[in-house]
Formats: C-alpha cells, structure tokens, sequence
C-alpha cells in the first residue's frame, strides 16, 4: 500500500470513530440521559469532596461541612463544572451581514451563498493567519505553497500561476478596502495581516459580488470587518511560539479619548520558521519575519454620525529563497523577496432622521513589492462613497460611486540571462464606477427581489456592466431559498499588460520573448445560483448552496512560432481559453448541549476548460485546460467539533480532507489539528496547538515538478509540516 492510499484510509477511519463517537452522544442526548449534573443543574456525584475543601473565607469562617442528604456549596472550580460556557461552531440565521446590501442584514435573509466567521470561531480554531481562518468556509480551497504564500481560492480558476500564486478572482476588503492589487492581478495574503483578536467578524460570499465592490469580485468577496475602538478598551498582550510559528508577538493597547471617541493602537511581529522542500534540499530559505503596527480612532455622537481614521505600517524582509535544480539556474544571483507599506483611511457615517443613511470613505494606501519576477511601488488613492434610504413600503434603495487611482513604477530587472523591461515602466490608472440596487420586497414578509448592476470605466478595457438578481423567497421562519443570476469580471493586471520578458539559456540555444499584452479583454462570468437553508428543529441548521458558472476571455500563455528558426518563440498573453462548472457546498451544524457542538461542510466542484489557441508545442504553460480543470480540489471535507466541559477548558478537534490537485501533481491528503485551551482566571487563556497531526508533511499547493524543470527559475515547491505551538493570551 502506498503513502497516498494509507494516509486515505487512516484518515477515513478517524472520521468514521469521531462520526461514531458523536452520533451516539447525540442520541444519548436526545433521550435525556446524560449522566447526572454533567450538563444539568444538578451537581456532579464527583464534587462533594471539591466543595468540602473550601479555604476558609476572608473573616476567617470555616466552610459548614454539608451533612448526610444535603447539596454542598459550590467552589468556583465546581460551579465551573456544571456551567460551561456556550459553544459557537457555525453561524445561525441571525448573523449580521452587511456585504450584499451596505446596510444591516442577517443570513437567512440574504439571497447568496454566505457564510459568517465570527471572532469565537476564529479563536477556537486555532488559527494564526487569515488563510487559516477561512479553512472552515465551505467552496473555499487554502492551500499553502511557494515560500510559504498562502494561495486561496474559491469555487477554483483563481490559484493564480508558477509566476505569481495570488488569489486571482476573490476580492477581499479589510474595514472596506481592497487588498487586491492591480499590479500582479490577485491578493497577496501574506502583506496583509491583522490582529486577529481585533476582528469581529468574516462575511464570506461565494459567487459574485461585483454589483456591491466591482471589478474582480468573480468567484466571491471577502470582508473582514474590524471592531470599533470601542470594543478594544484596556490591554491585550499574546505570545506564541513553536515548530513552524517561531514567534508571534501581539500587543494592544485600547483608551477612552473623550466622552465619545476611543481609540487603539497595536503591534505585531511574526518569525516564521524554512519549509520543507524536498528530500535532497530539505530546508526551502523560505523563512521570513515581518512587523506591522497601527490604530484606529472611532467617534460616535449616539445623534448620527460617526468617523473612523485608522492606519497600520508593516516591513517584511524575506531571505532569497531555494531555486528547484533542473536546467541550469538562468537568474545568476538570488533577488530580493521582500516587502513595506502601509495605508490610512477614513470614513465618515451619517443617519438621517428618516434612517436613510450617507457614507463616505477615503483611502490612501502604499506598496513596495520584491519578489523573484517583479520589483514594483504602488500608490492608491480612492474616495467611494454610498446612500441607501427606503422608497414607499417596499422598496430599499443604494446609490453609490467610486474613484480610484493607482499610480505605479516597476522596475526593470535584468540578468545575465535575463530582462523584463516594462513598457511603460510607470503608469497611473484610473476606474471610475455607479453603483445601483433596488430591494423590492414582492409579497411581505415572504418574496423580495435584488436588482442592481456596478457600471465602470476602466483604462484597460473601457466601460464595462456588472448586474445581478437576486430572489428571496422565506418559506417560514426556519425554511428560506433563493436564486441568483449575476455577472462579473475581472480587469487585465499591469504585468500582463506592459511585461516584454526576453529569456536566453545559453547551453540549448534557446530563445524566448514574453511580449506586452495589451489588447487583453476582461475576462468575465455569468454565474447562475440556487440556494436552501433550514433549522427545522433547535439543535440542528443546515445550508446548501449550488451553482453552474460560465466564463469568457480567460488568459491564457502560449507559445508561437515567429520565424523558422524552432529556437525563437514569442510568449504572449491572450484570451484564449473559456470554461464551465458546476458545483455544491452543503454545511450543518449539531448542538449536541449547550457546551458541545459539531460543524461540518462538504464542498464539490467540476471544470470543463476549452482552450481556443492550441499552442505550437507541448510545454507547459499556465492556462491549459489541464491547470483550470484540475487546479483545484474537486472534493472538500471539514469537520469540526468543539466542546467546553468546563468554563475553564475548551477542547477543538478539526478534521480536514482535501481530494488531490493533479494539474500540480499534489496528491489528496487528510488532517487532523487539535486544540487545548485552559482559561485559569478572568483574561488569562493558555492554549496548546497541534496541526497537521496525521502526516510529518505533505503538499498542499506545490509546484508540479514538470514546471520546476522547464522553468528552473521560479521557487522551490514546499511541504506543509506536522507542527506544534503554545499560546498565552493575556487582557485586562
């Protein structure tokens, strides 16, 4: 039996016992038969003695010692044990979303796959980036690959390439601004970190949101909403450390300002430990620390308005790292790999005494990027501003507008063997966008309608159309089901648009010229959704969502012949591939007690690719039907179950399994992390980490080795590792 097969059925056989396991306590549950005082408000036969070995009490008193037939007084410790603290492990109907409209909403009231991650979730499930915290988000693949870079994905088509493994189609926002980057085209997860203990909550939206945010909301968005200075009052201090995370260090220091502003100001630091690469080259040189600090200054009137300014800086300087051996290394010296930046900005909220309701937002943000490929300074400006309000009894109207400019300088690099000059090397762009949406409700209470499009003008592609509609139906208050038919696109990036790439490897001969691509489309989707959710009894909620995607004009690098000469070849980028696919994610939860529940999510998905320009050789490019087809998981399983026995402890165990990625010859694998945490006094939380505990390492977003031979420049693949880490938390 091989690795691959073993690892299969092992981690299967853990699932079925923990699957086992928690059937019959839900049983066991159901029948009312929890053994006495364990869940109930009867003491456990075990405590007496614990309540009998009270301390004496401050005047000095003794404890009455309880006589035959009597219930002792309980310790803290005791009461602890038949009190323990409530579970989250899912997101209810209720969670608030603000993502498809602007203004309050829940998710059982929203027409779109969504799903909530709120700060327990995030604290109970162990995880200390925000890749890792969307592991449990149903359709939504992470895989941590090159030099550590997380790669997200959703619904697939959007891992980005060899070159550059940013998440290419999810636009993600951070308080509400983007952190995509129209330079590489895709999000770059590891210059954008927060605290996370700062976060009050994740909105995850599967599909299209591109009529609320725009251009490159293809396969979904996600907004990450920050607490207001308000709820970070006092002191916040954390230390991690351990096998992979060497150390990650976390002060946060919360005041009042005046009787109706408060403000925070935080600092971060990581130390990262070398990946694993392969056997022959066991460390990857992909070890990197970085630092970010920053505050937020929230005013509050109670009368109407409120202002938020807030900002961070961070530094990353990063090693060169480890090349794959193959054809001789054509970059003669190792480039820079790091990173420094920072933003502002400020948003201004006014309510009208009719509860209509203006907001106006402006942001300044700064990027100098280095990496093996690229070497670019980004400025940002952007000034956006939305009002929504009500028209008669069924109408909830959105207006809004968007201005954005970005203004870059990438720099030529240039090698023995190799140059990219840009062309033009500086360029500043701007989109300009409207933003209309009309929530009709059809029948009261029962059938509304979502109709809007995002217009815009950009310097790549001109005006372009971005519409959806959205039907609600609420069958009752625990049945809801909705559909959805949207469309979006996402804009050509800069270094397909001015790269001009002319590579030499002396000892074959061979030549290559990467030209400008400038007459690049956009390349869009019309996706088409249906979704169901129901609580039909109190301890049980599920969803399902399912949809069928369409796109167009994606980019595709291919080779063609120039001259006669079979050694010279130019290497370009057009739209030349198409793709359908189709899928669905199902997500329950069980509350097996108050203290006790299991989440879980299985996602599917399937990808029919079509390239329209066959290329002249059979190399390997990016944008083959293979790579789009099989660039992402086709199955997802994630389990999760989280219990408090006491008010104390907490205890997590999170399953994983994730079907192989064949286009980056990664093979499927199954995890287990498991997560101890003892909370010895008010504030103080004392935590135990392990992660990827059923295999010493294994792939998750490598690249494959047929690529590392043909392009022995980009970076070496790597292994995620079995690893270990302890926490102390500490707030007052």
């Amino acid at each position: 039996m091989d690795r691959s097969t073993a690892l299969r059925s092992r981690r299967w056989s853990y699932a079925f016992g923990i699957g086992l396991v928690l059937w019959f306590a839900r049983s066991v549950a159901a029948q009312d038969s929890l053994p006495p005082g364990l869940f109930t408000d009867e003491l456990p036969s075990i405590l007496p003695a614990l309540a009998v070995a009270q301390p004496p009490d401050e005047g000095g008193a003794k404890p009455v010692t309880p006589q035959p037939g009597e219930t002792p007084a309980l310790s803290e410790f005791s009461a602890a044990l038949q009190t323990p603290t409530r579970v989250t492990t899912a997101p209810s109907l209720e969670a608030p979303v603000t993502s498809l409209t602007l203004s309050p909403s829940t998710v059982g009231k929203s027409p779109a796959a969504v799903f909530v991650i709120d700060q327990e979730m995030i604290r109970r499930s162990g995880a200390q980036t925000l890749p890792e915290a969307l592991r449990m988000v149903p359709g939504v693949h992470v895989g941590i690959g090159n030099v550590g870079e997380p790669n997200v994905s959703i619904r697939g088509l959007g891992t980005g390439n060899v070159f550059f493994p940013y998440s290419s189609r999810i636009l993600v926002l951070i308080d509400g601004r983007s952190i995509y980057d129209p330079v590489v085209g895709g999000v770059i997860w590891s210059a954008n970190d927060v605290v996370l203990q700062d976060i009050e909550r994740i909105e995850v939206i599967r599909g299209p949101g591109a009529t609320i945010w725009g251009a490159n909301a293809v396969n979904g968005v996600i907004n990450i909403i920050t607490k207001s200075a308000a709820d970070t009052q006092g002191t916040l201090l954390q230390a991690v450390g351990g096998t992979e995370y060497k150390t990650i260090t976390t002060a946060r220091v919360g005041s009042q300002t005046s009787d109706h502003s408060h403000m925070r100001i935080f600092g971060k630091y990581r130390d990262f430990d070398d990946g694993y690469s392969t056997p022959d080259r066991p460390r990857a040189n992909d070890g990197f620390h970085d630092f970010r600090g920053g505050f937020r200054w929230d005013y509050d009137d109670k009368d109407g308005d409120k202002v938020t300014f807030q900002g961070n800086l961070f530094n990353a300087p990063r090693g060169p790292n480890s090349y794959v051996p193959g054809m001789p290394n054509i970059l003669a010296q190792q480039p820079a790999y790091e990173w420094f930046g920072g933003n502002v900005q400020s948003t201004w909220t006014h309510t009208f005494e009719d509860d209509t309701q203006l907001r106006v937002m402006g942001i300044y943000d700064r990027l100098n990027f280095a990496n093996q490929g690229i070497e670019f300074g980004r400025d940002s400006y952007i000034f956006d501003a939305a009002y929504n309000g009500t028209w008669g009894e069924r109408h909830k109207w959105l207006i809004g507008g968007q201005v954005r400019t970005d203004a870059d300088a990438i720099t030529t690099l240039q090698y023995p063997n190799v140059t990219t000059p840009y062309d033009p090397p500086t360029k500043a762009y701007t989109v300009s966008s409207v933003l209309l949406q009309d929530e009709i409700e059809l029948v009261p209470d029962r059938l509304s309608f979502l109709a809007g499009t995002k217009m815009e003008v950009n310097a790549f592609t001109g005006f372009e159309i971005q519409p959806s509609g959205r039907l609600l139906h609420t069958i009752d208050d625990e049945r809801v089901t909705w559909a959805a038919v949207s469309r979006a696109i996402r804009r050509p990036n800069r270094i397909y648009d001015a790269a001009a790439t002319t590579i030499v490897v002396p000892v074959s001969g061979f030549n290559s010229v990467v030209k400008p691509s400038t007459r690049l489309k956009s390349d869009a989707l019309v996706a088409y959704e249906a979704g169901y959710r129901a609580q039909p009894v109190e301890w049980f909620s599920w969803d399902v969502a399912t949809f069928y995607n369409v796109y167009d004009h994606l980019p595709l690098q291919n080779l063609t012949l120039t001259q006669p000469n079979p050694q010279f070849f130019e290497w370009g980028t057009t739209n030349g591939m198409s793709a359908e696919s189709v899928g669905a994610e199902f997500t329950g939860t069980v509350e097996i007690t108050d203290a006790w529940k299991v989440s879980g999510s299985y996602s599917y998905l399937s990808i029919w690719a079509h390239n329209n320009q066959p290329p002249v050789l059979p190399v390997v490019y990016t944008g083959s039907e293979n790579d789009l087809e099989n660039g992402t998981p086709q199955h997802i399983v994630y389990v999760r179950n989280s219990w408090s026995p006491t008010k104390f402890w907490d205890i997590d165990l999170i399953f994983r399994d994730v079907s192989a990625i064949t286009a980056r010859e990664n093979p499927g694998y199954g995890d287990i992390d498991l997560r101890l945490a003892w909370r010895p006094r008010t504030g103080l939380e004392i935590a135990l980490m392990g992660m990827n505990l059923l295999d010493n390492s294994h792939p998750e977003y490598a690249i494959p080795a047929s690529a590392s031979t043909f392009l022995p420049f980009v970076r070496a693949s790597t292994e995620v590792q079995r690893s270990v880490y302890a926490s102390v938390t500490y707030q007052y």
